[in-house]
């Protein structure tokens, strides 16, 4: 479980970069994959 919780941190951080660089009509096809 620790495995995944290493890979997910770098995705949530990147997702929430991306989310305050971008747009609002960007991110909805990264919530709709969560």
């Amino acid at each position: 479980m620790r495995s995944s919780a290493r890979g997910v941190a770098p995705s949530l951080t990147h997702l929430f970069i991306t989310r305050d660089t971008l747009p609002s009509p960007a991110l909805p096809s990264a919530d709709s994959r969560r």
